[in-house]
């Protein structure tokens, strides 16, 4: 007996760690004690009783089944990677030309902004005018379209001199109290 199985046909008895367990109405193979482990263990039923029929009621229940174990599943197929898609959002189309030497990317409010005030040369114009005309052309409102202008009229006396951050280098504009012109060197 010492580290052979034995096999029983009605009912098997199995010893983990301190706990027998008892198995009616199975075949089962056990261990002896001596090679019991704590890994060792077997699902466990309980006997079916065949269902009453609804015409005869009768007061005795039917035992309950216990769920047992489903077979591990096949792994899922992986699925193929998508592949990278253009981005949705377009340039917004400006009814200003794109001015040669604007530092601004193609599209924002400050390219607009810079291109409405290049569209008037030398000659400049009121920075009232230019927040309308960037408001209408960049479909906005008055008090957005203030704070894009700001940007571009910070930038004061010299290309490379003092301006907000979001400002580029490479141009500046004169003032004359409400008269803007943007200069380019």
């Amino acid at each position: 007996m010492n580290g052979t199985k034995e096999t029983k046909q009605t009912s098997a008895t199995i010893t983990v760690g301190n706990k027998q367990v008892v198995d009616r109405g199975l075949k089962a193979t056990t261990p002896t004690p001596t090679t019991t482990t704590a890994a060792t263990k077997v699902a466990t039923v309980a006997p079916v009783k065949k269902p009453v029929s609804p015409k005869s009621k009768s007061s005795k229940k039917t035992a309950k089944v216990t769920k047992v174990a489903k077979p591990a599943t096949p792994a899922t197929p992986v699925k193929p990677a998508k592949a990278m898609k253009a981005a949705k959002a377009t340039v917004a189309k400006s009814n200003y030309a794109q001015h040669a030497k604007n530092p601004f990317r193609n599209g924002t409010a400050y390219a607009a902004c810079f291109n409405i005030m290049g569209s008037f040369g030398r000659k400049g114009c009121s920075k009232e005018e230019i927040v309308k005309l960037l408001a209408k052309d960049r479909k906005s409102d008055l008090k957005h379209a203030y704070y894009d202008c700001q940007v571009l009229l910070s930038a004061k006396d010299s290309n490379t001199g003092s301006r907000h951050t979001s400002c580029r280098e490479g141009f500046w504009v004169k003032r004359e109290n409400d008269h803007v012109v943007l200069m380019i060197d």
